[in-house]
């Protein structure tokens, strides 16, 4: 009963230093043309989702025919022409 009688309200903290407020940090963009290059949202591996696999397939396969296209147009000058 001495014990119970000991604990108060000071027992239920703890001694820990205060903390300090850390500054706000927010980028605002005036545009949505940087999310333009992100992975599509939902993934599937190993055939456990089919559906959203064939989506992944096809969103590649975009991808990589426009890295292609793109490093076509990229070359006006072929290396023979420079050397």
């Amino acid at each position: 009963e001495d014990e119970k009688k000991i604990i108060s309200d000071e027992h239920w903290y703890l001694d820990l230093p205060e903390l300090k407020e850390k500054g706000i940090f927010i980028i605002e963009e005036s545009s949505f043309m940087t999310c333009e290059d992100f992975l599509y949202g939902r993934m599937s591996f190993k055939g456990f989702n089919p559906e959203v696999e064939e989506l992944m397939i096809q969103l590649n396969s975009k991808t990589k025919t426009e890295e292609v296209i793109e490093g076509k147009m990229e070359v006006d000058v072929s290396d023979e022409e420079m050397a």
